[in-house]
């Protein structure tokens, strides 16, 4: 008997012996990667908790890699100190800016209606994340001391990880299994495994870089798909556990439901009923077309007529429901305005947003849980705030993202929440009025270069799919290209003013690192060069991991010519973040003008290989080549800028000069012609155009050239030259 349990205790205990020792030499020799959410680091002479770059690597593959904002606080957490956890994916993180997301404002909130607590509001927020990732992060965070946990999340749980239109992993609908993995690739030996499998039997087709929501397009999900069944499983059973874990912390919970743009951001893609005949497909199309004609031309009411009948054979494609809902819209019949919009929603192919069932089950999870457990019914503060019971843009910056009154919305709804959990926890009776918006706009400081910014961020993001096959997207991007003339007008007016509310903002919040990093970079923009530099070594002292501030510093220094000092910040800030496109832009620009044109060189076709639709990068790097004398190179460089943005007029002028530095004075041409059609006041274009008109003996055309160049800049010394030497030929 004894021989036996021997046996039994050997075959038992060597295998484990064996295996952590082999996951100490793994761990020990730096194999994989560290996944916690968090890792401690020495700042100012105090112990702080980070967050881990690393972290999102069980989840996605390293090149999609996402991860959270820098943060950080401290490992001891001060006497009267109340500790936030902010959990979720974009929403919950403020893109796209999160400067002033919702747990900001919540922070401005909490602090001037309660200068006498402190306040840690720690948003561990990560883009395109779901419920499988943030359980996870709420088991961690358990660890730290937490007073609250803010739970905001739900429009990833399809196309996020596991989910059922993810490109990121395989669909399952066993939850279990997907946590043993996920537990599994927490350790060395299990990535280990992971690298072997990947090798021996590769996986699936998944994207070199990071393509945001244009990845998702192959990975349509039907409203009537079975497996949605499992997901809305899945997200219940984490939606609970992450409560429990709570609970289990002696933390309070805020539940809050997801609001979704319904009104002005369509469906992003529509499919027919499946068993449609051609003759049925004929007849729809046929009302379909009659009804947006119709609309076009504002007559709603017969338009709804088609769009009816149309409904009649084919009642499920969401572009058809969206459209019936416009036109009540404009009707003035709200009720059904309202009742076509979540339809259209929930019948969306590519769903990037919480639906229905995700709110119902944040709302039951919240009745079967403690009395430590809150609901902040966003979605409701959402509804009550539009006008007609439907949200749309006046909250939004497109279909889940929220602008910042959506976000000053958000914050004060949990905030009243936060309110009762303060009332137990400190005996609080007396609750009080959060500041208004107003107030936090200043104490954050949303300028209209913080505007500016944002719009040329949506600009860009929705010129791309899938919002560019969105219904109504012509008239969408002509009101945001409106809001950006207006910016630009708006801010050399505006720049003194704009600099004071910075100052004034930062007069208040002096620890607020982030609020000191956009005034220095709105400094840096103005020229004024050694303020910046000033406060941003003060957000190098107060997060030294911040790789953005060391990239902007790169770029401080090569504006005032110190490039070789230049290059040891971009250094460190590739060594922070090896995958941020722009840093290596800008180091290859100052390697550039440092001479070191190899090095430029391989900077440039990293950012592309980055971001493959990075227009700059393939400019700059066609200039490089264009002055080497490889002409054909760099005219390559300039066409693939031009595929990805036709109207990018420094491409134009360049690709024109490397024409004319090969002698190709007709293509040269046609390029500053275009580069004036795209914009009438670019003087360079008037300048060389009017010099090749010269050059071909046609005086009259040069002079009415020079002559449009002084229109512009009267005292441009270089086009009074070449008019007064034209003229007098």
């Amino acid at each position: 008997m004894k021989q036996r349990l021997f046996w039994i205790a050997y075959s038992v205990l060597i295998p484990i012996i064996l295996l952590i020792a082999m996951e100490s030499v793994l761990t020990i020799t730096h194999f994989g990667y560290n996944p916690r959410l968090f890792r401690k680091r020495k700042i100012d002479n105090k112990v702080s908790y980070i967050n881990n770059p690393d972290f999102g690597l069980r989840f996605f593959p390293k090149q999609l890699l996402r991860k959270s904002e820098t943060l950080t606080f401290p490992v001891k957490k001060s006497k009267g100190t109340y500790r936030v956890f902010v959990l979720g994916a974009s929403a919950a993180q403020g893109d796209p800016e999160s400067s002033f997301g919702f747990s900001r404002i919540l922070d401005c909130m909490l602090h001037k209606s309660y200068p006498d607590l402190s306040f840690e509001i720690i948003n561990t927020s990560i883009t395109a994340i779901n419920s499988h990732v943030v359980l996870p992060i709420a088991k961690e965070c358990k660890k730290y001391q937490p007073d609250i946990f803010i739970l905001f999340l739900g429009n990833n749980e399809v196309v996020g990880p596991y989910g059922v239109g993810s490109m990121l992993s395989p669909f399952t609908a066993n939850t279990t299994l997907i946590r043993l993995g996920l537990a599994l690739r927490s350790t060395r030996i299990g990535q280990l495994l992971f690298q072997v499998r990947q090798r021996l039997f590769g996986h699936r087709k998944i994207p070199k870089n990071w393509g945001g929501m244009e990845m998702f397009l192959g990975h349509r999900v039907r409203f009537d798909d079975p497996r949605l069944e499992g997901v809305y499983r899945n997200f219940d059973r984490n939606l609970k556990d992450m409560c429990k874990v709570a609970r289990q912390s002696g933390a309070s919970v805020i539940l809050c439901t997801v609001p979704t743009n319904i009104k002005d951001s369509p469906p992003f893609a529509s499919l027919h009923r499946e068993n449609l005949t051609q003759a049925e497909q004929a007849t729809w199309n046929s009302l379909y077309n009659k009804g947006t004609a119709l609309e076009a031309e504002n007559n709603y009411k017969d338009a709804l007529t088609y769009y009816v009948r149309a409904a009649v054979i084919d009642s499920v494609y969401a572009d058809l429901q969206f459209r019936i809902g416009r036109c009540y819209g404009n009707l003035e019949q709200f009720s059904l305005a309202k009742k076509h919009f979540s339809q259209a929603q929930e019948l969306d192919a590519l769903r990037f947003r919480a639906d229905k069932r995700i709110n119902t089950i944040i709302e039951e999870c919240h009745r079967e849980k403690s009395k430590d457990t809150f609901l902040a019914d966003v979605n409701a503060s959402f509804v009550s705030y539009s006008f007609d019971s439907i949200p749309g843009d006046s909250l939004f910056y497109e279909h889940v993202h929220m602008n910042f009154t959506g976000n000053y919305l958000a914050a004060q709804t949990v905030f009243f929440k936060v309110q009762k959990a303060l009332s137990k926890k400190f005996n609080r009776k007396k609750h009080m009025a959060p500041p208004s918006q107003a107030r936090c706009k200043q104490h954050l400081a949303f300028t209209e270069w913080d505007k500016c910014q944002i719009t040329s961020i949506l600009k860009d993001r929705l010129e791309k799919p899938p919002f560019s096959q969105q219904i109504y997207h012509t008239e969408k991007m002509q009101t945001l290209l409106a809001q950006q003339d207006l910016c630009h007008k708006n801010i050399p007016i505006q720049l003194d003013s704009i600099e004071t509310t910075y100052a004034s903002a930062i007069k208040d919040r002096e620890a607020d690192w982030l609020l000191r990093y956009k005034y220095a970079s709105f400094l840096q923009t103005r020229q004024k060069l050694s303020i910046a530099q000033s406060h941003y070594k003060k957000v190098m002292q107060a997060v030294p991991h911040y790789p953005k501030v060391y990239s902007s510093m790169g770029l401080l220094f090569s504006q005032q010519g110190r490039l070789t000092e230049a290059e040891a910040f971009y250094e460190k800030a590739i060594s922070l973040d090896p995958r941020d496109p722009l840093t290596y832009n800008n180091f290859g620009l100052n390697q550039l003008r440092n001479g070191k044109l190899e090095h430029a060189e391989t900077c440039f076709k990293k950012a592309i290989q980055l971001n493959p639709n990075y227009v700059s990068a393939y400019q700059n790097l066609g200039t490089l080549l264009k002055e080497r004398n490889q002409l054909d190179e760099a005219i390559k460089q300039f066409d693939r800028a031009l595929a990805v943005d036709p109207f990018h007029i420094t491409t134009l002028l360049n690709k024109g000069f490397t024409l004319l530095k090969q002698k190709n004075i007709s293509l040269a041409k046609k390029q500053f012609q275009k580069a004036i059609q795209i914009d009438s006041a670019s003087i360079p274009a008037y300048m060389i155009l009017g010099k090749i008109e010269r050059s071909q003996s046609n005086a009259p055309e040069a002079i009415l050239l020079f002559k449009k160049v002084l229109e512009l800049n009267p005292q441009h010394r270089g086009a009074q030259v070449a008019l007064a030497e034209t003229e007098k030929k």
